[in-house]
């Protein structure tokens, strides 16, 4: 658990000194280890999900990565088999993430909602294509994931 943040130096509660680019690392890590879904009873495993990605952006490179984001997300729903849509968010900075207090009001928050027709669709793009993605990702904008999840599609309804 992260505790301290002394002039680019971070501590946790047994004292152990991390790099600097320590939530940059865990970043990467968060990125390469795909979130899991828990089947349902009743419910097909062929049922549309949505592939959500939190983060956050250094605000001086926010519109470049929104300008960027836009592209890229048409070309995911366009050559990614599987993907259909995507949604993209602005948020204020969420509440209750304790180690978020150190990124002060220095950065933008973002969701990243990718439909996909179903789970075995997205288990593949995670094993043959995100990690190279990310990585590309996050050197050049810097950011931090905050947190993934992988929500499935129980009944849409409309008026």
């Amino acid at each position: 658990m992260i505790k301290i943040q002394h002039e680019n130096v971070i501590t946790d509660s047994t004292s152990q000194t991390k790099p600097d680019d320590y939530l940059k690392q865990s970043s990467d890590l968060y990125a390469s280890n795909p979130p899991t879904i828990i089947p349902l009873v009743g419910i097909s495993p062929e049922s549309e999900i949505i592939y959500e990605v939190n983060l956050s952006v250094p605000k001086e490179k926010a519109t470049e990565y929104v300008n960027w984001l836009m592209q890229f997300t048409k070309n995911q729903c366009q050559t990614t088999p599987g993907f259909t849509l995507c949604n993209v968010f602005s948020q204020p900075k969420p509440a209750g993430l304790h180690w978020l207090s150190e990124e002060g009001n220095s950065k933008c928050y973002f969701t990243i909602q990718y439909h996909i027709r179903s789970h075995e669709y997205l288990k593949d793009y995670l094993k043959y294509e995100q990690a190279k993605v990310s990585v590309i990702e996050i050197d050049r904008f810097q950011y931090n994931i905050i947190s993934r999840r992988v929500l499935r599609n129980l009944f849409s309804t409309s008026s």
